[in-house]
């Protein structure tokens, strides 16, 4: 199902939940998105491990280390953008975390 639009414009959609959805073989680009059959490019939540320190709220550490591994999401784009955002003359002065907003690999091309 569709869950929601990123701000450089692909949808996001959900995580697949069956082998038989489709564009379920089709694996996903660096940016968290793909294309497959007649949908054009488009974001998926990925489900990555994350890290804390056991000083955090409602963890509790392992026995022999302070650290404790979760499972996390992102629920859209993960680590970059795959939209043309060059047509977009404010994208970079209205959102609040840049560092997350970095253009795919760093790259001055757009798909």
């Amino acid at each position: 199902p569709l869950i929601g639009f990123s701000y450089d414009g692909p949808m996001i959609y959900g995580r697949y939940l069956d082998v038989t959805a489709p564009g379920f073989s089709t694996g996903l680009d660096a940016c968290g998105g793909h294309e497959h059959d007649d949908y054009d490019y488009h974001y998926h939540p990925q489900i990555f491990q994350a890290t804390t320190t056991s000083m955090h709220k409602g963890t509790a550490a392992g026995k022999n280390s302070p650290y404790v591994t979760y499972p996390a999401f992102t629920p859209g784009p993960s680590d970059c953008w795959r939209g043309d955002i060059s047509t977009d003359n404010v994208f970079w002065t209205k959102k609040d975390d840049k560092d997350l907003m970095a253009i795919c690999s760093g790259t001055t091309e757009y798909y």
